[in-house]
């Protein structure tokens, strides 16, 4: 685990890019950060929601400061294992970021944060 490494919920980027209520809140946290982390997964809902609002040259910009894990089938195992409270999508974005040794989600999901703030090597960080 490194303790630099900060994964980001994709309500996070959605939270920033559409200025919505946390926004101010969502901004500090991604800016407080110099490694920043999401999955494909992450990219993938983020750009299906917001391609509806803003060109794809103007999201790219934005993704461009994080990297971007894969997930794998081990991942997918380990949500279908460990899946709190129904949400398989919280649960693999939560592998992804265990695997790949991530300290803190950073989310501004209260369930998720309730379900999975007992993770010993993942620290949550309700926004």
């Amino acid at each position: 685990m490194d303790e630099n490494k900060t994964y980001f919920d994709v309500n996070v980027l959605v939270e920033v890019v559409e200025q919505r209520a946390k926004a101010k809140p969502a901004k500090n946290a991604l800016m407080g950060c110099t490694d920043r982390y999401i999955s494909s997964l992450t990219v993938h809902i983020f750009m299906y929601f917001e391609l509806k609002i803003f060109s794809g040259v103007h999201l790219e910009k934005f993704l461009y400061d994080f990297t971007i894990f894969d997930f794998t089938a081990s991942d997918v195992s380990w949500a279908f294992k460990n899946c709190r409270s129904g949400d398989f999508e919280d649960a693999l974005q939560i592998a992804v970021a265990i695997r790949n040794g991530c300290s803190t989600f950073v989310t501004l999901d209260r369930q998720l944060a309730k379900s999975y703030g007992d993770l010993p090597t993942l620290k949550i960080k309700l926004l």
